[in-house]
């Protein structure tokens, strides 16, 4: 039986508090995300995950009906506001109008990883990385190694950017990424750091890699100096000598496309 939103027509219910989240911290803790616009919610739902609240427009809500059928869509808490009152409840304004509260996706084991594996070593704009990730789905990688210095993928802002690429791939969060790049090392992927340093070969004259780990540094300062030497190749992307560097974000679509399989 289809259950029956409930109408917000003003803000002073204090249950909606629940979609203001902005910090990851409380929702990593409760093994939560957030997910704004009604295209990523729906990939997420089509990936498999579970939604505990949903506040959508009624034309957002009708459509995600559309999509999946009533009786699919087992959603327990439903609210229904229009885009302005929205807008109050979740602190900005929405261009997509819909907000999901649901259930984090939990990390995959060391043998899920699969033969392309994208590894941010300090990346902290959570724009960056949901464009990151974006680039990783659209060529072919098949998950993301985050270390402890990263933004997770699952910020609310990074999952939005990504555009819902982010359900698409594994995930794997790691307190000792050193520790990790020697799992690699010994599981045979050739570990591949990005950036310019005295180290670094144009990347056109790369080989193809049977099992990749590709490394994406910091915005600021690139990949630590333990991260580079845990490498076996170092590779940069030529541009302009008055030019500093790239954004991560393009410099990863960049290697991504370079490296993929596709």
């Amino acid at each position: 039986m289809r259950k029956h939103p409930q109408w917000i027509h003003q803000v002073d219910d204090f249950k909606l508090e629940i979609f203001r989240a902005v910090n990851d911290g409380g929702l990593r803790e409760s093994s939560e995300i957030i997910i704004d616009s009604d295209k990523v919610v729906r990939r997420f739902l089509r990936a498999g995950g579970v939604i505990s609240h949903l506040l959508a427009t009624e034309v957002g809500y009708d459509r995600l009906i559309k999509s999946f059928g009533c009786q699919t869509l087992a959603v327990e808490n439903l609210y229904l506001a229009d885009k302005k009152v929205m807008e109050s409840i979740v602190g900005y304004r929405l261009h997509h109008g819909m907000v999901a509260r649901a259930g984090r996706p939990p990390d995959i084991g060391f043998d899920e990883l699969g033969e392309r594996i994208l590894i941010l070593n300090g990346v902290c704009g959570s724009e960056n990385v949901g464009a990151i990730v974006r680039n990783a789905h659209a060529f072919g990688f098949n998950s993301i190694i985050a270390d402890s210095r990263t933004c997770s993928p699952y910020v609310r802002r990074a999952v939005r950017c990504s555009m819902g690429s982010i359900f698409k791939l594994g995930v794997l969060h790691t307190s000792n990424v050193l520790q990790t790049l020697d799992e690699l090392r010994q599981a045979n992927y050739a570990i591949v750091g990005s950036g310019l340093c005295e180290r670094s070969a144009e990347f056109r004259n790369s080989p193809q890699f049977a099992r990749l780990a590709l490394i994406i540094g910091s915005e600021g300062y690139g990949m630590s100096d333990e991260v580079k030497g845990l490498c076996h190749h170092l590779y940069k992307i030529p541009i302009a000598a008055d030019v500093d560097s790239l954004n991560a974000a393009v410099a990863a679509g960049i290697f991504c496309h370079h490296f993929s399989v596709l």
